[in-house]
């Protein structure tokens, strides 16, 4: 009997127990801790504009700062006030700033720097107010090189006192031709073709040795066995080069039947004695660089370039 009191005391406290568990909700259960956010981290402060580069009570009128495209600062940049006389230049930040500008109108500012597009901008000033101007510079374009087909110029020949026997030369825009003269005739023929709806035509002698040519001349130049063409004179370019030009109004005149082909003798014509002609007999007698150049255009395309002299 003295075990009834225990036993129903636990059966109580069982029910107690089972009672309180069931009455738990989900509200009581442990939750994750709410982390709050960082205070620094969501107010971290923008950084800081250049601070502008003037002392206090010496306030400019305008100053402000030149960038490329990329916004990159760009120093050494002449910006002008067209009132004003002295240009300001930018410094390793872009900077720059004017003084004196007059108040209440307006003022043009110019841009100006190597390699890029000068910007011009328009402001207007007022009383006792500072105004920020910037500019941001384009580059300038790249020129597009002269990119036109040039047709075929082939140098047949070049030789002295014959025709026959020649080897082909080389094709492009500019063919150089070397000659061998074992003869002391003053008389050098060179054949080339070329296309009838060339602007021109330049033919350049260059002589190993440099003497005098003022006394050569072109003399006689003829389509193959289709009449003589209008003598031409060259021009005495430096000491050992002589240019040659054939117009365009000779190459149609003379084209038609031709076939493209060319034949342009060079002779020494000396003027005073002997000695003059003897001279340039010895001068043919060198190995001698020929230029043929054939241009579409006028002035001649991009990028030719002749003999030159030293």
């Amino acid at each position: 009997m003295a075990r009834r009191p225990v036993a129903l005391l636990a059966v109580a406290l069982l029910l107690v127990l089972t009672a309180l568990s069931g009455c738990l909700g989900d509200d009581d259960k442990p939750k994750p801790a709410v982390v709050a956010d960082d205070p620094e981290a969501v107010a971290e402060p923008e950084e800081d504009p250049i601070t502008p580069k003037w002392k206090d009570g010496e306030a400019p009128s305008v100053f402000g700062f030149v960038t490329d495209l990329a916004r990159t600062p760009l120093p050494g940049v002449t910006v002008t006030a067209q009132s004003l006389e002295e240009p300001a230049t930018t410094d390793a930040d872009g900077y720059y700033h004017f003084y004196g500008l007059e108040a209440e109108k307006p003022h043009v500012l110019v841009a100006k720097h190597d390699g890029y597009i000068t910007q011009s901008l328009r402001i207007v000033t007022h009383l006792d107010q500072v105004k920020q101007l910037d500019f941001t510079l384009e580059p300038e374009p790249v020129e597009t090189p002269y990119t036109e087909e040039i047709p075929r110029v082939a140098v047949i020949g070049c030789q002295f006192t014959a025709i026959a026997g020649h080897d082909h030369g080389k094709e492009g825009q500019e063919v150089h031709q070397r000659c061998d003269n074992a003869d002391t005739n003053a008389v050098s023929v060179l054949e080339f073709e070329v296309d009838p709806k060339a602007a021109g035509i330049i033919i350049e002698m260059k002589w190993d040795y440099a003497t005098p040519l003022a006394e050569f001349m072109l003399a006689h130049a003829e389509t193959k066995g289709y009449g003589d063409l209008d003598t031409e004179l060259g021009e005495v370019i430096g000491p050992s080069i002589l240019s040659i030009e054939v117009s365009q109004e000779t190459i149609k005149r003379y084209y038609a039947g031709s076939g493209g082909q060319f034949r342009l003798t060079l002779e020494a014509h000396p003027e005073d004695d002997d000695e003059q002609a003897a001279g340039a007999a010895f001068h043919f007698q060198q190995r001698v660089d020929v230029l043929v150049t054939v241009f579409y255009i006028e002035p001649n395309p991009p990028g030719y370039s002749g003999f030159t002299t030293e």
